[in-house]
């Protein structure tokens, strides 16, 4: 048996930390969920110490279920699909890799968010408390391209195909875009074009190192904007693989296009 939701290594801990904040809420705000000392959430989150029993508690709160699942013993597909593949568009974004994102951008994150590809709901099931999630999936009959209804923000990994269609319907709806996706793909000459022509920019871009057999991908928010701002460089960490990433971020301006 392996972790459902998590690398089986010591950042276990770490994982949860993210978990937590993804869902908006404190250590102490944890504790008191559960009738335990925050020192107690700090301990489990550190050094993945603590009684067996503060742990299941501490999973459904979370969104945590299954806990554990039987050991893979192939790997499965990466974050960017075989070119030409059919199967391009059926990519699932591993939810530690989701919950690390929304932590990121939770804070800023307020009113509607729609997660227009949930696939398996690895972003839509983890999006904070304090905001109103909703989705569409193609697969159960609600197409993105479809929706008209204005949104606060849109977070994803766009379906590979569909990519240039879904961030032009994206900047018609919102003033914040997260989209999971390689760089190169979202800086062609036609991609930056679309951007400049709906008055938006790429306002950060947080880097995510990616193991053996997965192509290097970004997660970038773009917002409208009408002049060049500064960049201050950061230092974070990507959870999923337990690698320090650096994060650029882009202040000012109306609008955000997260890549």
């Amino acid at each position: 048996m392996e972790w459902a939701w998590a690398p089986n290594d010591a950042s276990i801990g770490t994982h949860l930390a993210f978990r937590r904040r993804a869902k908006g809420l404190s250590q102490q705000g944890l504790a008191l969920r559960i009738g335990c000392s925050r020192q107690t959430i700090a301990s489990l989150e550190r050094h993945f110490t603590g009684s067996v029993s503060t742990f299941l508690k501490v999973l459904p709160i979370l969104g945590i279920s299954p806990a554990l699942c039987t050991a893979r013993t192939a790997p499965g597909p990466g974050l960017v699909p075989a070119t030409n593949d059919p199967a391009r568009d059926l990519v699932m974004t591993p939810r530690p890799l989701a919950a690390a994102i929304i932590a990121h951008f939770s804070v800023q994150m307020s009113g509607i968010v729609l997660d227009p590809a949930k696939g398996g709901g690895a972003f839509f099931d983890q999006l904070p408390n304090h905001v109103t999630a909703e989705w569409c999936e193609l697969a159960e009959g609600r197409d993105f391209l479809a929706w008209t209804r204005g949104v606060d923000w849109v977070v994803t990994n766009p379906p590979w195909s569909r990519l240039r269609a879904f961030t032009r319907h994206a900047m018609g709806l919102t003033d914040n875009i997260i989209w999971l996706a390689p760089l190169v793909n979202l800086t062609t000459k036609a991609r930056l074009r679309d951007m400049r022509d709906h008055g938006f920019g790429i306002a950060e871009l947080v880097l995510i190192d990616t193991p053996p057999r997965m192509a290097a991908k970004r997660v970038s928010t773009c917002r409208r904007t009408s002049a060049a701002r500064p960049y201050r460089r950061v230092e974070g960490l990507c959870p999923s693989y337990g690698m320090k990433c650096p994060l650029i971020s882009v202040k000012g301006g109306k609008r955000t296009f997260a890549v």
